[in-house]
């Protein structure tokens, strides 16, 4: 198992992998299917510790893209706990 196999652990995101760094996009009309598609395949990268990957979770962030008309509505909180600790929004 190598990082360039994480893509085929996913069902719902997109994996970018540069070097050392990996980058999980997804996109959605629903902003709350958001985090329990998100959720499970941060569950599924987590499979990959297994393999001797890792996963430098206090460096792990999220952020959240949207339109203008969108903004308002998205004043709620999204958790994406990994291993216990809430990935901060930036």
């Amino acid at each position: 198992m190598y990082i360039n196999d994480m893509p085929n652990c996913l069902e719902s995101c997109t994996a970018r992998v540069y070097a050392d760094d990996t980058s999980l996009t997804l996109s959605r009309a629903q902003f709350h299917d958001v985090e329990g598609l998100m959720d499970t395949d941060l569950r599924h990268v987590l499979t990959l510790i297994v393999y001797k990957l890792s996963l430098n979770i206090l460096k792990s962030e999220f952020m959240i893209i949207v339109s203008r008309q969108k903004i308002a509505p998205l004043e709620v909180t999204i958790d994406l706990p990994v291993n216990g600790i809430s990935l901060s929004r930036v």
